[in-house]
């Protein structure tokens, strides 16, 4: 091993994952000491003892170390490695922080604690130190493990809660310290769509699939990442890309089944939709897709069978109840467009189309006010949307 390496990295198992083999980097022609050189082979040599699990030797062999130099701050971080492999955690952890105190700059140390304090469930100190880490040793794929993994935890946890904003930050924050990590481009790709990063979505699901295009999960967030950006060409291409290797998912027939009603291409569509239902029978969005192009070209009569199935799976879906409320409207049967338009909004309060067709049912039938006020609680709802893009704007471009 040579010396120009100045941290490599032990996996220990379910130990800690950061016992390093230490040794100063020095420019050439500048050979260590004798005294550096024969500590530097005494650490090596602990470190490789605690891998082989001959823990009594290498803590020997630390001592011996410490009674000459107390404030080796690498050997300091291997007796933690030691106390940990004991169960000594309380132990560890002052070790661990003793090495940081005496040299600041050693990701092992930063790292073995790190991982502690994760096994602990202290979370966000975790993440503090795996950052920590990874500021000194940038390429760490341990330090860079851990933190995929509580950033994934913590961002799933506010997603759950219902906190998009957070769910985004904590993503946008490990993607400093790991900036091309698949997992978190991926997490943070989808996020980003959810929350409507579209293109920063994009780019961060295509550098996904570029690092590991082999990953169908990559390559078919990447294919929504297109639809959102209405780059359906390409969106095509990445479907059927998809579609080739997993041609039995249902989801998919149904994605590339949107794509090409986007295009306008209605009879190939249909198959695709046709073809997911075949794969998952109890669903509702194909069903409702297949209604829309039928209420797109007027078919009300086979348009309002797809959306009663829907409804058949799903008694609230508030755009199947929405597309009916629709039909009825057309065919100017205002009072049967008011009993499934009511229902509708009460379904999904933020639905625009259903907050519309509602206000001009209400108008029809003589009701003014209320009329009035469904028109203008949907034009609130795209005041409101176009609102809320520039807040996740701000988000986005926040240290």
């Amino acid at each position: 091993m040579g010396l120009r390496r100045c941290v490599k990295f032990v996996f220990l198992g379910a130990i800690l994952a950061f016992a390093a083999v230490p040794g100063q980097c020095r420019s050439a022609g500048q050979g260590p000491t004798a005294a550096l050189s024969t500590r530097y082979q005494q650490l090596k040599e602990a470190s490789r003892l605690i891998a082989a699990g001959q823990l009594a030797a290498a803590d020997s062999l630390l001592l011996r170390i410490l009674r000459d130099y107390p404030n080796e701050a690498r050997a300091i971080d291997l007796q933690g490695v030691i106390r940990a492999e004991q169960g000594d955690l309380s132990q560890a952890e002052e070790r661990f922080r003793r090495a940081i105190e005496i040299d600041p700059t050693i990701a092992a140390a930063h790292g073995n604690l790190a991982h502690l304090l994760h096994t602990e469930h202290r979370d966000q100190a975790a993440m503090e130190e795996y950052e920590a880490a990874l500021t000194q040793e940038p390429a760490n794929t341990a330090a860079k493990a851990g933190l995929v993994e509580i950033a994934e935890q913590q961002s799933l946890a506010a997603r759950k809660a219902g906190d998009n904003h957070q769910a985004l930050a904590v993503l946008i924050e490990a993607k400093k310290y790991a900036p091309h990590e698949p997992r978190i481009l991926f997490d943070f790709g989808l996020m980003a769509l959810e929350t409507g990063f579209n293109r920063d979505a994009e780019a961060a699901l295509r550098e996904a699939h570029t690092l590991e295009p082999e990953n169908l999960n990559y390559l078919y967030g990447l294919a929504r990442a297109e639809i959102e950006l209405q780059q359906m060409p390409e969106a095509e291409r990445l479907m059927r890309q998809y579609l080739s290797r997993m041609p039995d998912d249902a989801t998919a027939h149904y994605g590339l089944g949107r794509v090409l009603q986007m295009l306008e291409r209605n009879a190939e569509a249909k198959p695709e939709f046709t073809r997911s239902i075949a794969l998952q029978p109890e669903q509702t969005e194909a069903y409702f897709q297949l209604g829309q192009i039928d209420l797109d070209e007027a078919n009300f009569a086979s348009a309002t069978q797809y959306f009663e199935k829907a409804l058949s799976f799903n008694p609230k879906h508030a755009g199947a109840l929405t597309s009916l409320g629709i039909v009825a409207y057309r065919q100017k049967d205002y009072a049967k467009a008011e009993k499934y338009l009511k229902p509708a909004v009460e379904a999904a309060p933020t639905y625009q189309l259903a907050h519309y067709y509602y206000g001009l049912a209400l108008g029809k039938l003589g009701e003014k006010e209320a009329s009035e006020k469904e028109l203008s609680i949907s034009s609130r709802l795209i005041e409101e949307e176009h609102a809320q893009k520039k807040s996740y704007l701000q988000l986005q471009t926040a240290p």
